[in-house]
């Protein structure tokens, strides 16, 4: 790749876009969110293109601690009174505040000079130079890019799951979905929860879905009327690994109501390596996704490899909608190195730059911010087999 100056290639603004824009797999959740890498990816600064750059779901916030509202829908209806009567006073709707402190990740990458002007060109023959390691630069940037969409990945399935946990050690906070020292709390009503009872009069999972004749899409029906009746939104998205969508797909109800002992989905199709998406004939309405990746979390004692969506659990959501969740993108002022610009970022940044002694580019990448649950009975996460 003949032409390119190495200092164009580590600009800040080049190194965003190119890791912005990788075809990162396994983002499903963020993704359905709207708060992935991809949906933050910077302006294409051509006049064709302005139409093609995605809206994020994201808001930025000035400070590292704050707080957001939560308020609850309202099924009261406004009172009737006799012509020519006074109005009738109500009190004001009661609004819930949560309080919230922004985690941070940062992280640095040597590129050394050595490396970068002797290298032969990422998987070419032998004799084949890569230019200034243009290729390797890239394939770095997916290996940063990868990072940082499974953090997003990690806290998504945590806002689902409706906590996670940091443990401190020394100046690294160590990310858990369970047992650490440090609680994040998103707020999901209990009811919201295992059997989820959802403020009904009883658990809507009242049957495992692994009992042969436990009524799946009456349970499914149920789920909609509590969301409907706790949030004014219907039921949108069921997502769950392979585990569970096998006992949901041979559940005779699933098959009677479709019509057909054998083929139950009216579409299916792979989304990524570890990820599809499926529309029943019984349920069009329902989109359910299949999430059967996992990363490398914390759990209290190791580093150990953990499902985002635990074998036998489900979460249940509206549509997406930035009234009820979105991304707090933090605050974090920076300056590029040794003598470097200073600017001020939110959420997701990069930047490089270079080092004398060995002389190498130090590329670096952050990331402040958390999801945002304003609503939290806009979740629910159901312990489904049992």
């Amino acid at each position: 790749m003949a032409g390119y100056d190495i200092r164009e290639l580590m600009a800040a603004k080049v190194i965003l876009r190119g890791i912005t824009r990788r075809k990162v797999p396994n983002t499903t959740l963020s993704s359905i969110m709207g708060w992935g890498l991809a949906d933050r990816s910077p302006p294409v600064f051509d006049a064709d293109a302005e139409t093609n750059i995605p809206v994020a779901n994201t808001v930025d916030y000035p400070t590292r601690t704050g707080t957001y509202d939560v308020i609850d829908e309202t099924a009261k209806v406004a009172e009737a009174s006799v012509p020519g009567a006074a109005s009738t006073p109500i009190a004001p709707q009661k609004i819930g505040v949560v309080n919230f402190t922004l985690p941070r990740s940062k992280e640095v990458l040597p590129l050394g000079f050595e490396r970068l002007n002797q290298l032969r060109a990422f998987g070419q023959d032998v004799n084949a130079v890569d230019s200034q390691g243009f290729r390797y630069i890239q394939t770095q940037q997916n290996y940063v890019a990868k990072r940082f969409s499974n953090l997003l990945e990690f806290q998504t399935a945590a806002m689902m799951r409706g906590s996670y946990y940091f443990t401190q050690e020394g100046d690294q906070l160590l990310q858990s979905f369970t047992g650490g020292e440090i609680k994040v709390d998103f707020q999901v009503p209990g009811s919201n929860l295992n059997k989820l009872a959802m403020e009904t009069d009883g658990d809507i999972i009242d049957f495992s879905w692994d009992a042969a004749g436990t009524d799946i899409p009456g349970q499914l029906f149920k789920i909609n009327a509590a969301f409907v009746a706790m949030t004014g939104r219907g039921l949108r998205h069921a997502i769950m690994n392979n585990v569970t969508y096998q006992s949901l797909i041979n559940n005779a109800a699933i098959h009677a109501q479709g019509g057909t002992a054998n083929v139950v989905f009216s579409s299916i199709s792979q989304e990524g390596p570890g990820n599809f998406t499926v529309q029943l004939r019984s349920m069009p309405w329902l989109i359910i996704h299949i999430v059967d990746y996992q990363f490398d979390l914390w759990n209290g004692t190791a580093y150990a490899s953990t499902k985002l969506i635990a074998d036998n659990q489900a979460v249940f959501m509206p549509d997406v909608d930035s009234d009820w969740a979105q991304y707090i993108n933090g605050y974090e002022s920076i300056v590029e190195g040794p003598n470097g610009v200073e600017r001020n970022e939110y959420g997701f940044f990069t930047y490089a730059y270079p080092e004398h002694n060995p002389a190498a580019w130090m590329m670096n990448a952050g990331m402040n911010g958390m999801p945002g649950l304003y609503n939290p009975k806009c979740i629910a996460y159901g312990s489904v087999i049992y």
